[in-house]
């Protein structure tokens, strides 16, 4: 059975909408994944941000815009891709903020639209990646994309989890993360975050949901500001 991924979609011009959902549903059915469409050609009072793997937001809408909704799902802590679509180029800038996964322009979507949906294609794959550790005398299976970031000792690293959930254990990071994953980023010699939710960076400081916010080390920073733009580009 093919898995299933919904996606929020608002756009009022109904051909080019047509044209964005036949796209998307042909790539993914390539890799054997159902795509479902919840669409609207208005922008919709209340959004359930729990149905959707992400979403496609033409930026105007009539006399309105979308970024209300893009700070609403950030405000609320979904951090599923936001994928913009626009005639206007400008409209990238005020985007970024909301961390955007990508930008096309409509004027260049047949050449924009297939680079999107292989970045889209990774970035699903990445949230099935995990790794198993021992903790309370168990193996755990602990996914990369439930962590907000780890606090690193020389012999110990404490993961803190969406949930609130903190799991200490006994090994360096390096013993646990024997792979280098692009959305785990150190940012001070004892903190390494998931840059997913980094909400912003302001003062030296990466500020991440629930409210914590970590100093970035001078020796960290440079690497960290290039992750930022590659993530957010």
């Amino acid at each position: 059975m093919m898995k299933e991924l919904v996606f929020l979609c608002i756009e009022d011009d109904q051909v080019f909408r047509e044209l964005l959902e036949l796209k998307v549903k042909e790539y993914m059915e390539q890799y054997h994944i159902l795509v479902r469409f919840i669409s609207y050609d208005q922008i919709p009072q209340n959004i359930n941000f729990d149905l959707f793997d992400g979403c496609f937001l033409d930026v105007e809408i009539g006399e309105e815009n979308t970024f209300a909704v893009m700070q609403k799902m950030r405000s609320l802590g979904f951090n599923m891709p936001i994928i913009v679509i626009s005639n206007y180029e400008q409209y990238i800038f005020h985007s970024v903020k909301f961390r955007i996964f990508d930008f096309i322009r409509k004027a260049h979507f047949d050449e924009e639209i297939d680079r999107t949906l292989e970045n889209l294609m990774n970035y699903i794959l990445q949230l099935n990646v995990y790794v198993n550790v021992q903790y309370s005398r168990k193996t755990v299976k602990i996914y990369l994309k439930d962590i907000i970031y780890i606090h690193t000792n020389s012999h110990h690293i404490v993961i803190y989890l969406k949930n609130k959930k903190e799991i200490e254990i006994w090994k360096g990071y390096h013993e646990v993360f024997l792979e280098s994953y692009p959305n785990l980023v150190r940012i001070h010699k004892s903190y390494v975050i998931n840059i997913d939710y980094c909400v912003c960076i302001e003062n030296n400081y990466a500020y991440l949901i629930n409210n914590k916010k970590i100093k970035v080390s001078q020796r960290c920073y440079k690497n960290f500001m290039q992750a930022m733009a590659r993530h957010n580009f």
